[in-house]
This record gives structure tokens, C-alpha cells and sequence, in this order.
């Protein structure tokens, strides 16, 4: 198997990845606490780990998710058949720094 924290991935037709999450206010207001849900994994992610997260892959899915409850409780019942693939083991060193405070070098 390979190293999950040292394999990259990208969405199956190079669109952007949205995941679904759950977000809030702390107690004391002046942070945020987030989780991104995941879900068993499929497809090159389920060599590498048991857990992908659950994507939203098209614009109904991410406006269902963020807009319609039922429609949320049903992606988390099943979810869409976006796959994430396995691009290289290894990300390029140029890729890890390629953003530096938000300036593309």
C-alpha cells in the first residue's frame, strides 16, 4: 500500500474539489471549529486509505448540500460518484512552495 500522507490526488476530469463539512461558532466567538465528512473510500483511494471525503462534485450537489436539509440527509445516505484519483506517490518539491502568502511564484 501507499503512504496516504504522501500521495496526491485530484478529482476524476480536473474540476475543482468541493467536500462537504459542518461548521461552527465557538462558545467564545472569536474561532470556528470544522470537520470535513468522509466516507468509505472507493475506487485508487481505497488502496490507500479506508476514509475519502464525502465530494460534492457538481453545482446540485453543493447547492443541495448548503441549501436543502433533506436533500443533505440524503448525500450522507448516499453519497455522489465523484472519484478522486491517484496522480503520482509523490508530490514535486515546486508544488509544495508554489504558493507562498498567497503569491503564485
Amino acid at each position: 500500500t501507499r503512504d496516504a500522507a504522501h500521495t496526491r490526488m485530484k478529482i476524476t476530469g480536473g474540476s475543482d474539489m468541493y467536500m462537504a463539512g459542518l461548521f461552527r461558532a465557538c462558545a467564545d466567538e472569536a474561532r470556528w471549529e470544522f470537520v470535513v465528512l468522509t466516507k468509505q473510500a472507493v475506487g485508487d483511494v481505497a488502496r490507500v486509505h479506508d476514509r475519502m471525503p464525502l465530494l460534492l462534485p457538481d453545482r446540485e450537489s453543493r447547492r443541495g448540500w448548503l441549501r436543502d436539509g433533506a436533500y443533505a440527509r440524503q448525500l450522507l445516505r448516499t453519497p455522489p460518484r465523484a472519484l478522486l484519483k491517484i496522480v503520482a506517490d509523490e508530490p514535486e518539491q515546486t508544488d509544495l512552495f508554489s504558493l507562498i502568502d498567497g503569491i503564485e511564484l
